[in-house]
């Protein structure tokens, strides 16, 4: 049995809690939104890149890119300020997503094409498997629903 205080408190937590869900998944639909808007724009410049320029240093710059987005994400400590690593891995996938295809199919004989292709994207898909997967185990250990239980169970026990 709680007391009617405690009863409220918790109440208004939850509701706070609730309206918190909500804003985080608007932040993370426009954050989307924006990163989309950015490859999209990305992409169509470097897909009308004149094939004598070279392709290696557009993928060089893409990563070093990419270092920046995960750097920048490392060191956001609040919500406006995911913003900009977004934008810059919507560059970053807009640089080096078409231009690694082109540059693949570059390397390979004309029969071979498909074939080489075909082992790029599963060669990617392989590496981005466990990746994908320590990251998923990370941040729900760290931001996911452990956190939400811990702090309700923490709010209950001090009644």
């Amino acid at each position: 049995m709680t007391c009617p205080d405690c009863e409220k408190l918790l109440k208004r937590v939850e509701r706070l809690e609730k309206a918190l869900d909500e804003r985080d998944k608007k932040i993370a639909e426009q954050d989307k939104k924006i990163a989309d808007l950015e490859r999209r724009l990305a992409l169509y410049e470097n897909a009308h890149t004149p094939p004598f320029q070279r392709r290696r240093p557009v993928i060089a710059v893409g990563y070093s890119m990419f270092g920046l987005t995960t750097l920048g994400l490392a060191l956001v400590t609040s919500a406006w300020q995911i913003l900009p690593p977004f934008v810059l891995y919507g560059v970053f996938m807009g640089m080096v997503e078409g231009t690694q295809r082109a540059y693949v199919v570059d390397l390979v004989a004309p029969k071979l094409r498909g074939t080489a292709m075909g082992a790029f994207h599963t060669t990617r898909g392989l590496a981005l498997l466990p990746a994908s997967i320590i990251a998923g185990a990370g941040s729900s250990s760290v931001y996911g629903s452990h956190l939400r239980l811990l702090r309700r169970s923490r709010s209950r026990q001090r009644c």
